[in-house]
């Protein structure tokens, strides 16, 4: 692994810590602001692989079963 591909990760890792913290913070934002219904999460994924990334072209076919899914 190069130190660019290692950096990437690293932000990739960073961004899906904030975009998590996000998700909890507005999950509870809408409990307390609506007691009586419950609020179900929407399944979120952010791809940040790359076309000459070997596992990441493994795992295109497995997202786009995914996108299917979940449209």
């Amino acid at each position: 692994m190069t130190r660019r591909s290692v950096a990437r990760l690293a932000v990739a890792g960073a961004v899906l810590v904030a975009l998590g913290a996000a998700a909890v913070g507005q999950g509870a934002a809408r409990a307390e602001a609506a007691p009586v219904q419950a609020v179900r999460p929407i399944p979120r994924l952010v791809d940040l692989g790359s076309r000459s990334c070997i596992p990441c072209k493994a795992m295109a076919p497995i997202l786009d079963g995914l996108r299917a899914e979940y449209a």
